[in-house]
């Protein structure tokens, strides 16, 4: 977290020691700057926060058995004005009651930042489609985008505490690098699976699988 923080310190000390001498136009680019480093520093805090939570064991692990469809549709109709954004298609396929035994807080924060990571690297005009169905004795929820993919080394790095870092988004979005590790913590509660496929220029697809309970 110190990153961050001496970026700020630098960034504000140019603009306290030359603020006289800097036009209307650089002063901006500065406060933006400033702005830009506040907002990753304080994603990164809320998303440190909640992991320790999960790592002390602080946050009680309640599932119930639920129709998740009710909440991919609530999180559908949050991250559309932000899909829009970038002129992204984000359709939910899933159209008819899916059980599933799940902590909905949980269940809706691995949703969220599965979505979330799909718009962000996804180009303009592209397209997100997020389905869930019944798979023998799981639940498989997948996030499925035609956007940049990536290598299989880099997949293989996604869920690695040692190997966390944040990669800009097409619009050049910023992140913190612990949405994915928080997505398998909160999988792993679940005793599911998370694993990624994807290609390079041609999109990447998350896959989460839930057991039912017998």
């Amino acid at each position: 977290m110190r990153s961050p923080f001496n970026g700020l310190l630098g960034v504000s000390a140019l603009l306290l020691d030359h603020f006289n001498d800097y036009s209307t136009d650089q002063i901006k680019d500065l406060l933006a700057t400033i702005h830009k480093t506040v907002q990753k520093s304080y994603n990164l805090l809320e998303d440190t926060l909640l992991w320790a939570s999960i790592q002390s064991e602080k946050i009680n692990y309640s599932p119930i058995l639920t129709d998740i469809s009710v909440y991919l549709a609530e999180i559908i109709d949050i991250f559309e004005p932000v899909a829009e954004i970038k002129s992204i298609k984000l359709e939910n396929k899933t159209k008819k009651v899916v059980n599933a035994y799940v902590d909905i807080y949980m269940f809706k924060a691995i949703v969220r930042n599965l979505i979330s990571n799909a718009i962000k690297f996804t180009k303009r005009q592209g397209k997100i489609e997020l389905t869930a169905s019944q798979s023998g004795s799981t639940i498989v929820v997948k996030v499925k985008d035609n956007g940049i993919g990536m290598r299989q080394e880099a997949i293989d790095k996604l869920f690695h505490f040692s190997y966390s870092h944040t990669t800009v988004g097409t619009a050049n979005e910023i992140g913190t690098g612990l949405g994915l590790m928080l997505c398998k913590e909160f999988v792993d509660k679940h005793n599911g699976t998370i694993w990624v496929e994807s290609e390079i220029d041609k999109g990447t697809t998350v896959s989460v699988s839930l057991p039912l309970p017998e």
